[in-house]
């Protein structure tokens, strides 16, 4: 159970990292092709070539992105993850910055050649929005 742990919390902190670096492609590559996203405030998105165009449709520039260790579970070929993230960003063009805290429920699927990938994904804002 460690070694998934670690390679969950390693997926993590590469989703942050490549978020930060605007690298859209690397971001997909943590997630499986038949992928499911459900942003807030947005519809869902099926498939990696839709949550990929909703991602550089995102007018944001992220200036950190921080993922607390998560809780994990496993279940046979399938994980699942829980915990809080928070960041910094900006809108594209302007100077005020956005600070942005919240929590997810992330499953996982194993991979024929044992790695981890996103298979669902689904996150909220701690920030009110009414």
């Amino acid at each position: 159970m460690d070694a998934i742990q670690d390679q969950i919390e390693a997926i993590y902190r590469e989703y942050g990292e490549s978020v930060v670096a605007g690298d859209i492609d690397r971001w997909a590559s943590l997630w499986v092709e038949d992928g499911v996203q459900m942003p807030p405030g947005f519809p869902m998105n099926v498939g990696l070539e839709a949550i990929t165009r909703w991602l550089r449709a995102q007018d944001i520039v992220f200036l950190s992105f921080e993922i607390a260790p998560p809780t994990v579970e496993v279940f046979g070929d399938l994980a699942l993850a829980h915990g809080t993230y928070r960041y910094l960003a900006e809108l594209a063009g302007e100077n005020s910055q956005i600070s942005w805290d919240g929590k997810f429920l992330t499953v996982f699927r194993r991979q024929d050649d044992g790695a981890w990938k996103i298979y669902r994904d689904v996150f909220n804002s701690n920030v009110p929005t009414i």
